[in-house]
């Protein structure tokens, strides 16, 4: 992350006064050791009162190269963990940790959460900031949440397996099938990998509603690519 040509960088977004918004807590603390990486973060203060994918993302790291989707597909496993700090128990949403496979140019992301003993599969188009995407029927833009309780806290391992040929995404928890999905018609681009603490708690006529205190710490393993 140091380095001239690192392999992950601090994710960001353009905004419309042509600045750019770093997705950074400034107290986060990262150790990258025995090829995985380790965040905590003790108190969440990165908000947004505006834009909901900004009031999301705390801290979110980007991959700097991109995996093309051949037609045959893909599968993609890393393994996961996170634990909560002052978190509301039982929702998923107040903190937790993600794997995030992002597909930019037409604003998918097709990711996993997890914290303790849940998680969820995800499935979005989403209005990236500074991203313009065509118009789809019968819904431009959609986010879909699968969640599941473990048995057990503790590390896990996640898999997505992307099938452009078959129209067909299955995500899965240490092999046990966490959510099947069909892929709308629409060519996939290059994914951009997302390693990242977040939040999803909706914005309010006040403003943000995401941070009151609490905080996550994550770890991540390497990430595994099987072209199919």
């Amino acid at each position: 992350m140091l380095e001239s040509d690192p392999a992950w960088r601090v994710g960001e977004f353009p905004l419309p006064d042509g600045t750019t918004r770093q997705l950074r807590e400034p107290n986060a603390v990262p150790v990258v050791q025995n090829g995985g990486l380790r965040v905590g973060v003790h108190r969440f203060t990165n908000h947004d009162h505006r834009v909901q994918i900004l009031d999301n993302a705390k801290h979110v790291l980007f991959s700097t190269e991109t995996v093309a989707v051949p037609d045959d597909g893909i599968t993609l496993s890393i393994e996961m963990e996170s634990s909560g700090r002052g978190c509301v128990e039982g929702d998923l949403y107040d903190g937790f940790a993600s794997f995030l496979c992002l597909d930019l140019s037409t604003g998918t992301a097709i990711d996993v959460f997890c914290r303790d003993d849940l998680c969820a599969a995800v499935f979005a188009r989403l209005p990236f900031p500074g991203v313009s995407v065509t118009d789809l029927q019968p819904l431009k833009y959609w986010a879909i949440f699968s969640e599941r309780r473990l048995a057990a806290s503790g590390p896990h391992v996640y898999s997505i397996s992307i099938e452009p040929r078959d129209h067909r995404i299955v995500w899965t928890v240490d092999g046990e099938t966490l959510r099947r999905q069909s892929l709308p018609d629409y060519t996939l681009g290059p994914l951009t990998f997302g390693l990242g603490l977040m939040t999803e708690k909706d914005i309010g006529p006040d403003g943000s509603t995401s941070c009151h205190g609490q905080g996550i710490r994550a770890a991540w393993g390497p990430i595994q690519i099987t072209p199919h």
